[in-house]
């Protein structure tokens, strides 16, 4: 949201960037399109809105990923964590723990685990 406000980049912008990336692994699809929508100014309006997790594609996806993915995508850049508190995250932490076991698939990682 920042660069539409010609902000100059910066870690929480990273972290924005991260949460758009993990977003569209998990379900296929950006959170918004700039053709989705009639013009730019309907666009920059969108993105200023938080990105909503109820559509159906989201049912399967594990609470705690989409925890993160709220808090890398939270329109209050200064919401957003530093990118040293999402590895130390638990999220993060499984997730590291899952690769050692040959797991490559996040989609798969983010589905809801059995508890």
């Amino acid at each position: 949201p920042e660069v539409l406000q010609d902000e100059s980049p910066s870690e929480k912008a990273d972290i924005w960037s991260l949460g758009l990336s993990l977003h569209f692994m998990a379900v296929g699809k950006l959170p918004r399109r700039l053709g989705d929508f009639q013009d730019l100014s309907a666009f920059c309006a969108a993105v200023l809105k938080p990105v909503q997790f109820s559509q159906p594609e989201w049912h399967p996806i594990d609470e705690s990923f989409k925890a993160i993915l709220r808090r890398c995508l939270a329109i209050e850049k200064s919401a957003r964590p530093a990118s040293m508190e999402l590895l130390q995250s638990a999220f993060f932490q499984e997730l590291m723990e899952s690769e050692n076991e040959d797991n490559d698939d996040l989609a798969a990682v983010c589905r809801t685990r059995s508890v």
